[in-house]
């Protein structure tokens, strides 16, 4: 009977450490999606983008839009962050920003101020 236990413990605590190891590695192999706005004036900028991000850590897809001034990179959140895509963007020579970073500034603004007329 002592045998039965030990023996079900053991499996039990290795199906428990086994799922616990497939959702860190899909933690792990999470992507993100980040749209930046880009200082880009001519088609060679395009040019330039296209040819040197794709080669950057953990990138997994680009897309440059120079109507939009914009370059959205997918990329794998446990092999670079939106820092390092963003300075890779500027080490190019462009000044970069993700999008939406004043917008999201202004909503957190907006709700420290009504929190405090409150």
């Amino acid at each position: 009977m002592k045998a039965t236990k030990l023996l079900f413990m053991l499996v039990f605590s290795f199906l428990v450490i086994s799922v616990s190891a497939d959702n860190e590695k899909k933690k792990k192999k999470e992507k993100k999606t980040i749209t930046y706005d880009v200082n880009m004036d001519c088609h060679d900028c395009v040019n330039r983008i296209e040819a040197s991000i794709p080669y950057e850590k953990g990138v997994k897809g680009l897309k440059v839009s120079f109507e939009k001034k914009e370059v959205t990179v997918t990329f794998r959140s446990d092999k670079n962050s939106s820092d390092g895509i963003k300075k890779a963007i500027a080490d190019l020579g462009y000044e970069t920003k993700v999008k939406g970073d004043s917008k999201e500034k202004k909503k957190v603004e907006k709700k420290k101020e009504e929190h405090e007329h409150e």
